[in-house]
């Protein structure tokens, strides 16, 4: 059973004067996420740590590592808050503010990126943008501060993913499986899409929750129904370099998943998204008919990406 989200960011740039006033440097404008950074992402929660910037004018590239000429790195963190949107586009977001003290910034700057180091290891970088989209340069007063904003989001798919699964044993034979997000609305860090601190890395953390489920799958404002239970372990796999997809396997035991009428559908929280999916026997639409002599392992791929 497949699952996979997209990766996308957003900077804006503040100027603080000496009397605490602010001005918008820049508004918000889309950044390029990195190879890099999707690499990071695997098994590492530090790639938002630090905020870059620069006087370069290169267009980013996908394999950027570095800014084309850094003026200056601040991690300070001014403001940090988390989300999910209401309405669609639903998306889960972070938003960190990173300062730069006064004169650390001083200058014209041009470029811009987030890392998980003080110099080069970019997570994203981008050209700053004016309100047509257009390259700028942007200008820091000796005496100002610079606020660097950057909201990471990461989005559901929201047409379900279809496919089958074979079972073996008391319970064996063919199911097929419908896959859609749930509570994309929810900020939830148990049960929603939530995304905490300066990160969280796709395949060690973030699985508080995987149950199953003797009732239907909702919409994907919702979850399952009826009578649950929660799986006895979760196994995550070695990350394969490159690869951008971790592979980890649930399971109920004996005593787990158990209920009545069989298993119908399945909620899991993976990394920083929560999905669901619905099995119904080929032929049939049957559940899974589990009891206290059965073993039930399912196989789970999470994958992400950029999104375009």
């Amino acid at each position: 059973m497949r699952i996979h989200e997209d990766a996308e960011g957003w900077y804006k740039f503040e100027a603080v004067r000496p009397d605490g006033t602010k001005r918008v440097l820049a508004d918000w404008f889309p950044n390029l996420i990195t190879d890099a950074g999707l690499e990071r992402m695997a098994s590492n929660s530090d790639w938002l740590g630090y905020c870059q910037v620069g006087s370069g004018n290169n267009p980013p590239n996908v394999l950027d590592t570095a800014l084309a000429n850094r003026v200056g790195s601040s991690n300070t963190a001014q403001a940090s808050a988390s989300g999910a949107q209401a309405e669609e586009p639903y998306f889960c977001w972070q938003r960190r503010t990173v300062r730069f003290a006064e004169g650390v910034a001083a200058g014209n700057l041009s470029e811009v990126g987030m890392g998980w180091t003080s110099s080069g290891n970019l997570f994203s970088r981008a050209l700053i943008l004016d309100s047509e989209g257009n390259p700028t340069t942007i200008t820091v007063a000796a005496d100002e501060i610079l606020d660097v904003t950057y909201e990471f989001r990461f989005y559901p798919r929201l047409t379900d993913v279809t496919g089958s699964v074979t079972l073996t044993g008391n319970i064996a034979g063919t199911y097929d499986y419908v896959m859609r997000a749930a509570s994309v609305t929810s900020s939830s860090s148990s049960s929603g899409w939530y995304i905490a601190g300066t990160g969280i890395d796709m395949g060690s953390s973030g699985w508080p929750s995987t149950y199953a489920y003797n009732g239907e799958i909702g919409p994907v404002t919702g979850a399952p129904s009826g009578q649950l239970s929660n799986a006895a372990s979760i196994t995550a796999s070695p990350y394969s370099s490159g690869s951008l997809e971790r592979e980890f396997v649930a399971v109920w035991g004996p005593n787990n998943g158990n209920l009545a009428g069989g298993i119908r559908s399945f909620r899991l929280r993976m990394g920083i998204g929560t999905f669901q999916f619905r099995v119904g026997l080929q032929g049939t639409d049957a559940t899974i008919p589990k009891t206290d002599q059965d073993e039930l392992s399912l196989k789970f791929v999470h994958s992400w990406g950029r999104r375009s």
